[in-house]
Parts: structure tokens; C-alpha cells; sequence
């Protein structure tokens, strides 16, 4: 009887007029009530004074990092792309509109380094923060000087410093509270007078590839040369979508690093002293016999173990299915359990 009731009194949910499925970069079917873009704080804030009230407002970049519902609630903003201010002394000022990747490009042009070794990484500036972005040696936080949040409970302004946003290992502040701020503003500190990062391997060789004898690399050199590792070692998004490395590489404790060691020595990890007791989530993946593996619509990348790829028609439960799967087999294999990267809106 109470079934029946529900059934009469229930009503058939709002229409969905914004397509997100080619917003986010693993293709998932998504739509959201409505959407707008800003393109400036003052928009920002005119737009969160008529949003809020009417239900849950979702912050959307270029989706290269979350895993989308069948449906979004409320509103989707997304923020325009304008120009990054470059100051005097290597400081940058930039919406987090902009790609990121186009800020590399701009600040390498400019001879400024700090964010080449982050080239080719989708996305925009104001969703880096998020997951503390990074890449073959350098991360965002080691460039941050401030940011400006908006609250999105209070619709407050605020700037906030490095050490407010509680920088880490791909996270930080904002991923412990999905949809509580909104990233507008962020200034960074670059340099003009620096030296490329070549602890990741691979990357060395191939800026010396590019390179005339005796030439003194640019940030453009280097930032070039992670963009041709990039393509060789993962999977074009706009041709097989992914989001990425989907896992994070576990850092381990003494105890356990040296356990694993013990375990698995085909895994032949470096000392817990040169490694800081981070092991490489993709030889792990391998090692459980998951690299190259689909099941239905998704699977492990052959490119790269570390990429879980949609080949066609796949939902967030299908790419839940397929994570939880890989955790599970690794944890058996292991003892290791792998965190996830890509957020869950």
C-alpha cells in the first residue's frame, strides 16, 4: 500500500539540458538541470547569489580527473579561459579557467621555470589544486604563493596561502571537501633562473635528444620533451578516454616497504632510502596480471597498466566494477592497497 502511494505522489524528475558526456575525458554518460560559464570573480559571485538557493552547484573543469553520475543535480559552472597575467619577478597571476597545459606553454615562452615538467597534463589551473597536480618530479605546490576560494556554502571570498591549502601527495584541503570551494584565482612564483628536473627516468635522455652539444636547455626544452614521453608511455584521451594514472603509488612504511621486498622481489624496489617508501602503482597492476585486461566496455590499458580506459558505452559503475576488481587483486597478490585518483562527484 505504501508502495502504491509513493508511485501516485512521485513525480518524474526535472528534464536534463546539459550534456556532459563530452565534458569529462573517460566519455561517461552524464547530464546535468543547467549550466553557465564565468568569466570573471565578480560573475563568480552574482552567479553564486542566484545558484546556491536553488540547489547544489558543481564546479566542472575539463573533466579530466572525475568520474561523472548518470546525473548532476542543480547547476554546473565552468570558467572561461582568459589570459594569465605575468608580473614582474616571475610572479603569474591566472583564472582557473585556463588549461593548464596552455599556462605551461605561456610561462616556457616567457623563459620561465617551475610548471614544464607538468606539460601535457589536461585540465584546467583551477582543478590542478585539487589533487595537488604533478608530474615526473614536479608538483604544483612547490610554484603556489596564494589562491583566491570562494566558499561555496557562504559565497565568501578569501585568499588563501600555500600552507592553508594543505599541500600533499596528489591532495590537498579541497579534496578532503568536494564542492565546498571553488578555485578563482591563483598566483604563482616562477623563475627565471633555474634548472630542468631530470630525476624521473627517461626524461634526461630524451631532452638530450632535442638538444645541440653544449646547448643550455629551456623550460621549453624540457617541457617538450615530457610531452613526447607522455605520448609515448599513455593512451590519447580524445581517441581511447581515460583520466589518467587512475591510482595513486602507495607509500609504504618501513615495516611494509620492507615486507613487499620480501614478497615480491620481481619488483625489484629501489632502497626505502632513495624511494621514500613509494612503490610504482603500475608494476603493481602488472604484476597482478591486469595490464592489457578488459572486461565489457573497460580495462587496463596495454599503453600503460596504470590507465583504466573506456572502449566504448561504459558508466561509472562499469569503472567502478573494473577499479574495485584491480584493488582487489592487488591486495591479494601484495598486501598493497592502491587509492584511487580520480574524484567521485
Amino acid at each position: 500500500m505504501y508502495l502504491k502511494r509513493f508511485l501516485a505522489v512521485s513525480r518524474p524528475p526535472p528534464p536534463l539540458c546539459v550534456d556532459l558526456s563530452v565534458r569529462n575525458t573517460l566519455a561517461l554518460p552524464c547530464r546535468a538541470e543547467t549550466g553557465r560559464t564565468l568569466r570573471s570573480r565578480s560573475e563568480a559571485l552574482a552567479a553564486w547569489a542566484e545558484d546556491a538557493p536553488r540547489g547544489p552547484v558543481t564546479v566542472l573543469g575539463e573533466g579530466s580527473n572525475v568520474l561523472l553520475p548518470p546525473r548532476l543535480p542543480g547547476t554546473v559552472w565552468h570558467l572561461a579561459a582568459l589570459a594569465p597575467r605575468f608580473e614582474r619577478r616571475g610572479r603569474v597571476e591566472v583564472f582557473g579557467g585556463v588549461s593548464l597545459d596552455s599556462l605551461v606553454h605561456l610561462a616556457c615562452q616567457e623563459g620561465l621555470w617551475g610548471l614544464e615538467n607538468l606539460s601535457a597534463i589536461p585540465g584546467t589551473v583551477g582543478a590542478a589544486p585539487v589533487q595537488n597536480v604533478g608530474a615526473y618530479g614536479q608538483s604544483l605546490d612547490e610554484v603556489v604563493e596564494a589562491l583566491e576560494v570562494l566558499d561555496l556554502r557562504t559565497g565568501q571570498c578569501a585568499w588563501w596561502t600555500a600552507r592553508e591549502c594543505d599541500f600533499s601527495y596528489r591532495d590537498s584541503r579541497f579534496r578532503g571537501s568536494l564542492g565546498a570551494y571553488l578555485v578563482l584565482t591563483l598566483r604563482l612564483r616562477l623563475h627565471r633562473g633555474g634548472h630542468p628536473v631530470l630525476s624521473y627516468a627517461g626524461v634526461e635522455a630524451r631532452l638530450a635528444q632535442s638538444l645541440s652539444p653544449g646547448a643550455q636547455a629551456r623550460p621549453s626544452d624540457l617541457a617538450e620533451a615530457v610531452r613526447a614521453l607522455r605520448a609515448e608511455k599513455l593512451p590519447d584521451w580524445h581517441r581511447l578516454p581515460n583520466v589518467g594514472s587512475f591510482f595513486k603509488n602507495p607509500q609504504l612504511s618501513p615495516e611494509a616497504f620492507q615486507q613487499l621486498s620480501a614478497r615480491a622481489p620481481e619488483l625489484a624496489l629501489r632502497s626505502f632510502t632513495s624511494s621514500g617508501g613509494k612503490v610504482s602503482a603500475a608494476a603493481l597492476i602488472q604484476g597482478a596480471g591486469w595490464r592489457g585486461r578488459r572486461r565489457g566496455p573497460v580495462g587496463m590499458a596495454q599503453q600503460h597498466a596504470l590507465v583504466l580506459v573506456n572502449y566504448g558505452g561504459a558508466s561509472r559503475d562499469d569503472v567502478d566494477w573494473l577499479a574495485g576488481s584491480v584493488q582487489a587483486s592487488v591486495y591479494a597478490r601484495y598486501g598493497v592497497r592502491l587509492e584511487r585518483e580520480p574524484l567521485h562527484l
